[in-house]
């Protein structure tokens, strides 16, 4: 296990869409939370509505002046602020801002011994149903579903076919939520109180540890959007790093997605982008 530094040092980095008040929101949450003057807490926000960047007190806010996607977005925010001379922190929390964390966030997230070989962080995120949202993946896919997933991603029935099946999803671990808290997928392992190693996390927060930048993981992601969680899985995978479940971080997910702000064609031309980039970069051998 590391040992802990006594002053722990966190950036968590956002993309906007159109959604300035959810983000001051946001970043007025995060600064309230119990531990987060003993932090050393940053705020970067890249702003991806194409207009110009309103303010957002307690934060940085970049503006590329268009649309980058959300991880594309997070990590070119990232590279600005690096870029201005700040010292890479020792987590980087790339999340939604539709989110509440648990008021022990930053305690825990101080307090817990992370082993050395891990490079990212799923906390336990739960839609307000009590739901759980994470893991995402348990393993890795095959590599022939990959392929099915290229496929069909470019077919005009994949996109509501696809969500369709994620809504059923989520309406299943709704129904499941109250009589077994703690379930995440049918036939998957347990969950117990420790952490755990999985495959992916759920996009809606992960935090990735700066050992993850120093074994050459990157935030930066050929997609503009879907497909993050594989992404970051694939790249801890290359670092020789492990994805963790700590269930002792939680969060709850709210779900207010600006996704849908943006026409069925753009999403459905995202999922055969996202799709087709995941199977060249990192099942397509």
């Amino acid at each position: 296990m590391t040992a802990r530094p006594e002053a722990l040092s966190i950036c968590f980095v956002t993309a906007m869409y159109r959604n300035a008040d959810c983000v001051r929101a946001f970043v007025a949450h995060l600064r309230s939370l119990p531990g987060a003057r003993e932090v050393a807490l940053h705020m970067i926000v890249a702003n991806n509505g194409g207009e110009p960047a309103p303010e957002i007190p307690g934060a940085v806010v970049f503006d590329p002046g268009r649309n980058l996607g959300y991880v594309p977005g997070c990590a070119w925010a990232l590279a600005r602020w690096l870029e201005l001379g700040h010292r890479m922190p020792e987590w980087i929390c790339v999340s939604n801002t539709d989110l509440l964390l648990n008021d022990d966030f930053f305690l825990e997230l101080s307090r817990v011994a992370i082993p050395e070989d891990a490079g990212v962080v799923a906390p336990d995120v739960r839609l307000g149903s009590g739901a759980r949202q994470n893991p995402i993946l348990w393993r890795r896919p095959a590599r022939a579903m990959m392929f099915a997933y290229a496929a069909l991603s470019r077919l005009a029935l994949f996109m509501p076919i696809f969500e369709m099946s994620i809504h059923l999803r989520h309406k299943l671990r709704r129904a499941w939520a109250p009589r077994a808290p703690a379930l995440v997928d049918a036939g998957q392992p347990p969950a117990s109180s420790a952490a755990e190693a999985i495959y992916a996390a759920h996009g809606s927060i992960f935090l990735v540890h700066r050992r993850f930048f120093e074994r050459g993981g990157a935030l930066h992601y050929r997609g503009t959007m879907y497909g993050e969680e594989i992404h970051i899985a694939e790249q801890a995978r290359r670092a020789g790093l492990r994805v963790l479940w700590l269930k002792s971080l939680g969060a709850e997910h709210q779900g207010h997605a600006t996704t849908h702000a943006v026409s069925p064609l753009q999403r459905r031309q995202w999922y055969a982008e996202s799709a087709g980039v995941l199977w060249s970069d990192y099942f397509d051998r």
